[in-house]
């Protein structure tokens, strides 16, 4: 039977993807979670939307995280590294 996807199911598919399965497994988990619906035509062309939908909300997504990691790389201080820390505390003793 095959199914439109309105979650991420482990090791069936993400989001929006058409996969088949099993029939059990769609009227028995899938359908009563709204984890799924069946691929009918008019679900299908709902679907076109959704992607539409799901690649806006991924964009964002992932302009956010890009934006973070930037400003994560600008906050950071130069010497993070654990050898740098070293360095520097040797710098501190006395020589000999």
């Amino acid at each position: 039977m095959k199914v439109i996807l309105l979650d991420e199911i482990k090791g069936k598919g993400g989001e929006g993807d058409v996969v088949e399965v099993a029939q059990g497994y769609a009227e028995n988990f899938l359908f009563p979670k709204k984890l799924a619906v069946a691929a009918t035509k008019g679900n299908l062309k709902q679907l076109d939307e959704r992607r539409n939908n799901i690649a806006k909300r991924e964009a964002v997504r992932l302009a956010t995280a890009n934006e973070t990691k930037a400003a994560s790389r600008a906050s950071r201080s130069p010497l993070t590294s654990r050898s740098a820390t070293r360095a520097s505390s040797l710098a501190l003793l006395p020589p000999l």
